[in-house]
């Protein structure tokens, strides 16, 4: 240790802590990257389909799943499509077939690679490349920008995007800590050889899928 001139052994620790904050951190965006799959880490939905998806169903006898049962899209972000996407979580439908008057949904989830566009769109006055002076809709609305980062590194398409009600995510989408991350070490007396090691256990489920609208571009 006394020889470690330029950090390289307390550089290792350090980069043990980096690393359990990085699978956390791709565990805990599992929801939005993996939207449309059911191929997770942790949750094993009940439906058997994926969290954003058209074919969800429901256990109420005689119920159409026609209509109301679907979340998922395919198209790319601009304000049209945002408008769709609302129009489309508006219309989702309870267990029994019923559509959900307190559907919300108020918030963007992006990658870095739409930041741009998503700002345009909440922001700006008036409608975007038009010569009219219609004023901006969305703007009214009052959405809420959650840029992840992360997003844009797993995705097979950089461009997914979708819109969630934060409320009603903060209900259904469920991040466990079972033991909060610890790290510790501890040092030999007769080798002088020292050992770090991080543990922690960790998890998340959905209980519900109304909360979300996902579009996975085409």
């Amino acid at each position: 240790m006394e020889t470690d001139q330029y950090d390289k052994i307390e550089g290792l620790a350090t980069g043990l802590g980096e690393a359990m904050d990085r699978l956390r951190n791709d565990h805990a965006i599992e929801p939005f990257a993996y939207a449309d799959s059911t191929a997770l880490s942790f949750s094993v939905r009940e439906e058997g389909v994926a969290i954003a998806s058209n074919s969800h169903t429901t256990k109420a006898v005689g119920v159409s799943t026609t209509y109301g049962f679907d979340n998922l899209a395919t198209l790319p972000f601009d304000a049209v499509n945002l408008e769709a996407l609302r129009l489309q979580g508006k219309g989702i439908r309870n267990d029994i077939g019923k559509q959900m008057p307190g559907n919300n949904f108020d918030t963007i989830i992006h990658g870095p690679s739409l930041a741009e566009p998503v700002w345009e769109v909440i922001n700006s006055q008036g409608k975007l490349d038009t010569a009219d002076n219609n004023e901006n809709f969305q703007k009214s609305l009052r959405w809420k920008a959650i840029e992840v980062q992360e997003l844009d590194d797993v995705e097979a398409n950089c461009n997914n995007w979708g819109i969630v009600d934060f409320k009603a995510m903060k209900q259904f989408l469920i991040w466990y800590d079972l033991i909060k991350p610890e790290f510790k070490n501890t040092e030999d007396f007769d080798t002088l050889m020292r050992k770090y090691r991080s543990y922690g256990a960790w998890g998340w489920g959905a209980t519900d899928w109304r909360w979300i609208v996902w579009s996975v571009v085409a």
